[in-house]
C-alpha cells in the first residue's frame, strides 16, 4: 500500500481550547494518570540484530549499515513512540529468536474524557490507522529500523481521529520520560508549545525533559512553512524549546529530504529572520534565530518503506516529517548503543556536530545542521586524547610517541597495545593502535652527526698567560657556535667548559694528555651526547686527583614546547698508580625527563616525567711509551621516577649500564691508530608494567588492563671501532673509521683542508 504524503495529515496539529484558557474557566487541567509504582522495564536477553544486505534506500542514505558492521544496532535502547499504537503482531518488531522487541510492560494508551476535561490512561496501543506502525517500523524494526535491536514502547494517543487535545500530549510525554531514552512525537505543534494559561505545554514538556535523561524527537511539520519565526511572531502564547538553556541538546527538529537530499517540497524548516513578520510579537534577534537552526536536523523523508498495520507482513511507503523523524531518534540509538557513557543528549549533540554540510545547497535556513550521518557521527569528534579529564586529557594521540631499542621489541609487539583506549570530546572511547607509535631504535651510523660533534681538525687553540694562570679558548669558525672550550687553569686546578662535549669524563685528563681523546666514534646515542659541559679539577696530591663535572642537554621531547633539561652530575677520584697507571672511581647521578638511558617516549609512552639515577664508574688508563690501553664500566640503578601523569607506562628495579674498552697507539706527532669496543649507555634489566585503558563503563570510570615485561642484559660491548686519524697543522686532514655494531657496518672517512 502507498499513500502519497500521509503524515500530512498524521503531523497532527494539536487543538488547544484558547477560549476557556483565555477565561481561565470550565474546569480544564486536572491530569489524572495512574502509573505503576516502581517503574519497571523489560529486558530483552537477546543478541543484537545486526541486518545484512540488501539494504533500504534510507538505511544507506543516513549510513546507518557503518554501525551495525560494527555491532551497534540500538541494543540496549528504548525508542518510545507517541503515535497512533503499533501492530504488535508485525514481523518487523520479532526479531530472530522469536522475541517480540515491544516494552509490554509499559506500552499503554491516553484518552481524553470531554465531559469530564481530563485524561485517563487505557490498555490499548494496538494500532489500527496505520502511522505509529510506520514510525515505529523505521525507528526500531527489524527489517526497515535505523535501530533494529531497539525496543520500542509505543504509546497511543490517536484513536481513529487526527487530532487530540493538547492535555493528551502533555500528560503522555512525562510518561515515556521516565521511560525510555529517546522520544519520538512525529506530531507538529510541539516545537513551539504553547506557554501560557492553564494548558502550559511548555512547562510541562521542559519539566519532563528536565528531569529525565530522556531526548525529544519531533517533527517539523508539512506545511512548507518556516516553523521556526513562530518563536517570534507568536511569543506571547508559544515559545521554541529546543532553545531554553535548561534543555541543551534535548530537543531535536526533523526536517525531511528527499533521495537526492533536497528539503522535500511539503517539509517545514526553520526559517530566517527576513520571514519574521513586521507585526511578530518580538523583534527577530539573529542570534536566536541561530540558536533555532541548530536545533533542526534533515533526514530523508519521502517514499520510505516500512510496516504496516493491515497485516503481520504487509508494508506501504510513506512519506512526511513524520518519516524521517524515526529515522533520527534510531541514529540516536545506535550511538547509545556503542558507548554506555554516552547520555541522549550527547547523541544528540553528536548527530548535529557531524551532520552532512557537504552539499552547494546547504543553508541553514533550509536544513538547519546538515543531514544526518550516522558514520560521520561514529567518528572522533576532536582530537583524540588519553584521558577524560585531568592532566591527561591534553595529550594526543600524535603527542604519544616512543624510541626503544630492539631488545624492547617484545613491548612494541603486545597485542593490548593494539588496542588502547583514546577519548573523544565526548569521552567516547576509540581503539587506537599505538604501536606505530613506537619506533624501534635500529640506529645507522651516523657519520654527519659524528664529525660535526667530534671533529677538532678545524679547531683552533688561543693560550692567553695571565701570571700564574692560563686562560685558553678553543674555537670552530666553520661552526655556528664558534666557541667551543674555555678552559682556565693553575699547577693546582682546572676550570673548563664545554659547549659541545661527548667526553666521557672519567676518561678525561685535564693535565699531560695522557686520557684518550675520544675522537673515535661513538654511536649516536642521545643520552650521552650531551650539549654543554662545566668541569672542575682539583690536584689534591701528586698522586690523587678530584675531578668534578656538571652536563646538561634539552630533554627528549619532540612534542613538548617546555624547557625541560636533563642532566648529569659526576664526581670522580682518580689515582696515579704507577707513572703508567691510572685509576678512577665515580659516582655519576643523572636526572632525565621522558626518558631512562635508551629508553625514550613522551606522552602516555613517557617513560617518566623525571627519571634519577645513580651509578658507579669505574676507570682505568694504561700507557706505556705511545700506547695506550683504557676501559670504563657504569653500573647503577634508578634511585627514584615521578611518572608522567598521563603515561601508561611503569619502570620497578631498573637497572642501566656502559662499558668501553680499547687500545689506541700515537704513531708521531700528528698520527694515531686505534681499535675500541663498547657499549653505550643503556637499559641492563627491567620489569615494566603498562597499564592500558580499554574503555569507559556506564558509570563513566575507565577500564583498564595490565602488561607486565620482564627486560634482562648484560655489559658486554656490541659495537666495534678501528681508526685512523692524520691531522697535520697545515694541509690535509682526515680520519678513517670502521665500525661494525649490531644494527649497522661500514666505513667513513672525513677530509679536511686546514690553512
Amino acid at each position: 500500500m502507498s499513500y502519497p504524503y500521509p503524515t500530512a495529515a498524521f503531523t497532527i496539529l494539536l487543538l488547544l481550547s484558547l477560549t476557556l484558557t483565555g477565561c481561565g474557566g470550565g474546569g480544564g487541567g486536572t491530569n489524572i494518570v495512574p502509573e505503576p509504582e516502581p517503574i519497571v522495564s523489560p529486558v530483552f536477553d537477546t543478541l543484537p540484530f545486526i541486518p545484512t544486505p540488501p539494504y533500504e534506500a534510507h538505511q544507506l542514505a543516513v549510513n546507518a549499515p557503518t554501525a551495525w558492521e560494527q555491532g551497534y544496532s540500538g541494543q540496549g535502547t528504548t525508542i518510545a513512540v507517541i503515535d497512533s499504537g503499533i501492530n504488535i503482531t508485525h514481523t518487523d518488531f520479532t526479531d530472530r529468536s522469536g522475541v517480540r522487541l515491544i516494552d509490554e510492560i509499559n506500552a499503554t494508551g491516553f484518552k481524553f474524557d470531554n465531559l469530564n476535561q481530563t485524561v485517563y490512561q487505557v490498555d490499548d496501543y494496538q494500532d489500527t490507522d496505520g502511522h505509529g506502525t510506520y514510525v515505529s517500523s523505521i525507528a526500531s524494526g527489524q527489517e526497515y529500523g535505523i535501530a533494529p535491536s531497539s525496543a520500542v514502547l509505543p504509546i497511543k494517543v490517536f484513536f481513529d481521529q487526527y487530532s487530540i487535545d493538547s492535555r493528551v500530549i502533555d500528560t503522555a510525554l512525562p510518561y515515556a520520560a521516565t521511560r525510555s531514552d529517546v522520544i519520538n512525537t512525529s506530531i507538529s505543534g510541539m516545537i513551539n508549545p504553547i506557554s501560557i494559561g492553564i494548558t502550559n505545554s511548555y512547562d510541562i514538556y521542559k519539566s519532563a525533559l528536565k528531569a529525565n535523561n530522556v531526548v525529544l524527537v519531533t517533527a517539523a511539520g508539512n506545511d512548507n512553512t518556516p516553523i521556526g519565526v513562530e518563536h517570534f511572531d507568536s511569543n506571547l502564547i508559544q515559545k521554541n524549546l529546543s532553545i531554553d538553556p535548561q534543555l541543551a541538546n534535548k530537543v531535536l527538529n526533523v526536517i525531511s529530504v528527499d533521495e537526492n537530499g533536497v528539503r522535500s517540497i511539503f517539509s517545514n524548516f526553520p526559517g530566517s529572520c527576513a520571514d519574521v513578520s513586521p507585526e511578530a510579537d518580538i523583534p527577530c534577534d539573529e542570534a536566536v534565530m541561530t540558536q533555532i537552526q541548530k536545533n533542526f536536523i534533515a533526514a530523508p523523508g519521502e517514499k520510505i518503506k516500512a510496516a504496516s498495520h493491515l497485516a503481520s507482513t504487509s508494508t506501504a511507503l510513506v512519506s512526511g516529517t513524520s518519516i524521517a523523524t524515526p529515522i533520527v531518534s534510531g541514529s540516536i540509538s545506535l550511538l547509545l548503543s556503542a558507548w554506555d557513557q554516552l547520555t541522549p543528549m550527547d547523541a544528540v549533540s553528536i548527530l548535529k556536530d557531524t551532520a552532512n554540510r557537504d552539499f552547494a545547497w546547504y543553508n541553514p535556513e533550509e536544513y538547519g545542521v546538515g543531514i544526518v550521518d550516522v558514520a560521520a557521527a561514529l567518528q572522533p569528534v576532536g582530537l583524540l586524547t588519553a584521558s577524560t579529564s585531568g592532566a591527561g586529557a591534553s595529550v594526543t594521540l600524535n603527542q604519544s610517541t616512543a624510541s626503544i631499542p630492539a631488545a624492547f621489541l617484545s613491548m612494541q609487539q603486545l597485542s593490548a597495545l593494539q588496542n588502547v583506549a583514546y577519548f573523544d570530546d565526548y569521552r567516547r572511547d576509540f581503539a587506537v593502535d599505538l604501536t606505530p607509535n613506537i619506533r624501534i631504535d635500529r640506529p645507522p651510523i651516523n657519520w654527519n652527526t659524528h664529525w660535526q660533534n667530534t671533529n677538532i681538525n678545524a679547531r683552533y687553540t688561543q693560550n692567553l698567560p695571565l701570571g700564574e694562570h692560563q686562560l685558553s679558548i678553543t674555537y670552530d669558525p666553520t661552526a655556528q657556535r664558534m666557541v667551543k672550550q674555555l678552559t682556565f687553569s693553575t699547577s693546582q686546578y682546572t676550570l673548563r667548559y664545554d659547549a659541545q662535549n661527548t667526553i666521557t669524563p672519567s676518561l678525561t685528563a685535564f693535565s699531560n694528555n695522557q686520557a684518550p681523546n675520544p675522537q673515535p666514534f661513538i654511536s649516536n646515542t642521545l643520552n650521552e651526547k650531551w650539549g654543554e659541559s662545566l668541569a672542575m679539577q682539583l690536584q689534591l696530591s701528586p698522586t690523587w686527583s678530584l675531578l668534578s663535572d656538571l652536563k646538561w642537554v634539552d630533554s627528549y621531547s619532540p612534542n613538548n614546547a617546555s624547557n625541560q633539561i636533563n642532566r648529569s652530575n659526576q664526581l670522580d677520584l682518580t689515582y696515579q698508580a704507577t707513572p703508567q697507571l691510572r685509576i678512577g672511581f665515580g659516582v655519576e647521578l643523572r636526572q632525565e625527563h621522558n626518558a631512562l638511558a635508551n629508553l625514550k617516549g613522551e606522552g602516555t609512552l613517557s617513560f617518566g616525567q623525571e627519571n634519577q639515577t645513580q651509578l658507579s664508574v669505574l676507570s682505568a688508563l694504561y700507557q706505556r711509551n705511545n700506547t695506550q690501553l683504557y676501559g670504563i664500566l657504569k653500573s647503577g640503578h634508578l634511585i627514584q621516577s615521578k611518572s608522567a601523569a598521563a603515561s601508561y607506562i611503569s619502570l620497578q628495579n631498573a637497572t642501566i649500564g656502559q662499558s668501553l674498552f680499547g687500545i689506541r697507539h700515537q704513531l708521531n706527532t700528528h698520527q694515531k691508530i686505534g681499535i675500541q669496543a663498547y657499549r653505550t649507555l643503556g637499559i641492563t634489566s627491567a620489569n615494566m608494567t603498562l597499564t592500558l585503558p580499554t574503555g569507559m563503563n556506564a558509570d563513566g570510570i575507565i577500564q583498564t588492563t595490565t602488561q607486565t615485561l620482564k627486560y634482562r642484559n648484560d655489559l658486554l660491548p656490541n659495537t666495534l671501532e678501528m681508526y685512523y686519524s692524520a691531522t697535520p697543522k697545515t694541509g690535509i686532514n682526515y680520519t678513517l673509521n670502521l665500525i661494525t655494531d649490531t644494527y649497522d657496518s661500514g666505513m667513513g672517512i672525513y677530509i679536511t683542508q686546514r690553512f
